[in-house]
């Protein structure tokens, strides 16, 4: 929730609980919901509970309008003391490679990188590597500079970044201004890290959820309808890497594949030169569920793992555990569409048509 509202262009945080709040603020300034009915709604044990933590210190109630007795600007005021005042796609998100770049440079990042190596060729001339070196003196010390390293990198980026965002603050409105005292209007885009982060379901539960709310109740249901249905979609796609991956726990190769042969290479799966006439055979290292994933890039694709070993830990890790144990099931190769009757079966299947053992 916290990444969807960073991805709409939201500057406060948001959480499962800023749509309860909301609600619940809602309910509170409803002149047809007594304090009864909202503590019974809201599941609260004692009316209290809202007063606590639920109500907020910030004024949204037009009190000019109330001094001077008028009748108070309610729209206006609901527009302008709301989270979505705050949504600019085009704020930053993260940091530019030149930026990351001159971050990497900084002093004190450069002597824990010097301590890092030092060490660790340290415990390679001396014990041949860093698994071999576990539980020793040096390898702890290896382990103090590494995290050391790591978090002051993240407290450093994490400022950068807060200073840029600062930065777009103060000066991107100015730009805005002149813009369209020029004539040329607000500069209105999507911004490229919006597309390049939101893939098709996850763009479709982010304009579901952070849309305003239709005062006809009809279109009001359907719009919930569509944004219960796009979080129901984005929850049963799996999205591959759970956890961080390193070299030592998952090693494979990358197939090169040339800049002519790349639109070919994403509708077929590579296979070995002996198994060319059929093309249902891949690499013994190939996972057929990678292959037959539209939506993953060809290098990820078509990789081959180091082991068999290393395979069948990806197999049941990405794919295995999400399928249903009981029932029948389709062959995830792209040039495969047998029905198999369950998932040793399925195991089976890709043993013996397409030569990987999973």
């Amino acid at each position: 929730m916290l990444e969807l509202g960073t991805v709409t262009g939201m500057t406060l945080p948001t959480g499962a609980y800023t749509f309860r709040r909301g609600n619940a603020e809602a309910l509170d300034c409803s002149s047809q919901i007594s304090e009864s009915q909202r503590t019974l709604i809201l599941q609260h044990s004692d009316p209290r509970v809202f007063t606590r933590n639920y109500e907020s210190t910030y004024i949204t109630a037009d009190t000019q309008a109330a001094y001077r007795g008028l009748e108070p600007q309610t729209a206006i005021m609901r527009a302008a003391s709301g989270m979505s005042r705050t949504i600019d796609t085009r704020r930053p998100r993260d940091l530019s490679p030149e930026q990351i770049a001159q971050l990497d440079r900084h002093p004190e990042l450069k002597l824990l990188r010097r301590q890092r190596h030092r060490l660790e060729a340290e415990i390679s001339d001396i014990y041949g590597g860093r698994r071999r070196a576990k539980g020793l003196p040096i390898s702890d010390e290896y382990q103090r500079v590494l995290k050391e390293y790591r978090n002051r990198r993240k407290r450093l980026r994490d400022s950068q970044l807060k200073e840029v965002k600062r930065k777009y603050e103060k000066e991107q409105p100015i730009i805005d201004i002149e813009r369209q005292l020029s004539g040329k209007g607000v500069k209105k885009e999507i911004g490229e890290t919006l597309k390049a982060y939101a893939f098709k379901k996850r763009f479709v539960a982010v304009e579901s959820l952070f849309t305003f709310a239709i005062t006809s109740s009809e279109d009001e249901c359907t719009r919930r309808a569509e944004a219960i249905a796009a979080l129901a979609a984005l929850a049963c796609r799996h999205e591959g890497r759970c956890a961080k991956e390193t070299a030592r726990s998952v090693k494979y190769t990358v197939i090169k594949v040339e800049p002519e042969e790349l639109t070919s290479s994403v509708d077929a799966p590579a296979v070995s030169p002996k198994n060319v006439s059929d093309p249902r055979m891949c690499k013994p290292t190939q996972c057929i569920f990678c292959l037959g994933q539209q939506e993953l890039s060809t290098e990820r694709r078509v990789k081959s793992f180091h082991s068999t070993g290393d395979l069948k830990k990806h197999f049941y890790r990405k794919h295995l555990r999400y399928l249903p144990k009981l029932g029948s099931l389709v062959c995830p190769h792209p040039f495969c569409d047998e029905v198999l009757e369950h998932i040793m079966h399925l195991q089976s299947h890709a043993e013996l048509i397409h030569g990987t053992r999973t």
